[in-house]
């Protein structure tokens, strides 16, 4: 948990800190901000804690099995209650802390009273402003406004992307340790997180997201057959 609380809330703040140069933006507005980057954050700081539980204490294979699978149910259970609730609840804050400043520079006074009269100062929610009960239910489509199907589910497929993330890097730096020490390997903790975290950002800002889970799956699968593979013919 240390290894967690020392990484997490210092990646989430560095991804929030370009934010802070707009002059628009409150401080109220730069917190709301913050879960989305702990969110973000949050399953990088997996391969800290299994060098934690495998490398800092002297403890049994069986205990240290025990002890990664409970850390694995937690960080699950984590981005599904933190991603699918609290981050559209801060985006949906986020929003209505700045849309006031927003109808202040855009648009007709008409427009603007017009909006006010109708919405009640709350901004139209899009589907990062919906939990994941109401993207699946289709309950938070309160204003009369319909969503296209697509972007639902390329909300919710990008939710469950990062609910699977914590396991697959888990898993990656697992299987890291269970390597004979070498010169150079296994590399440290932090240079494995910077590295899969660069990585990762890679495949999603070309679109392809759920293509380096793929990756990372099989070649940890790959990796997982050629140990026992090897281990049978000795």
């Amino acid at each position: 948990m240390t290894r967690i609380a020392r990484l997490a809330p210092v990646v989430a703040v560095l991804q929030t800190a370009p934010f802070a140069w707009q002059a628009d933006l409150s401080i109220a507005a730069l917190l709301f901000l913050v879960p989305s980057g702990l969110a973000v954050a949050f399953p990088f700081a997996m391969i800290g804690a299994v060098d934690a539980i495998r490398r800092d204490h002297a403890l049994p294979p069986h205990v240290e099995r025990t002890t990664v699978a409970k850390l694995a149910v937690i960080a699950v259970l984590f981005m599904l209650v933190f991603g699918g609730f609290v981050v559209p609840a801060a985006n949906q804050a986020f929003r209505l802390d700045m849309y006031p400043r927003a109808l202040r520079t855009q648009g007709s006074d008409a427009a603007r009273t017009a909006w006010i009269q109708t919405s009640r100062y709350a901004p139209p929610r899009g589907v990062r402003e919906l939990n994941s009960y109401q993207l699946l239910t289709d309950h938070g489509f309160d204003d009369g406004r319909t969503y296209l199907q697509a972007q639902v589910w390329r909300e919710l497929s990008n939710r469950a992307y990062f609910v699977v993330l914590p396991l697959l890097l888990l898993w990656l730096r697992w299987r890291m340790l269970d390597r004979s020490p070498g010169r150079w390997l296994p590399l440290p903790a932090r240079v494995i997180a910077i590295a899969a975290f660069a990585g990762y950002g890679f495949f999603w800002n070309i679109g392809e997201a759920w293509s380096a889970h793929m990756v990372v799956a099989v070649l940890l699968s790959f990796d997982s057959w050629w140990v026992a593979r090897q281990s049978a013919v000795a």
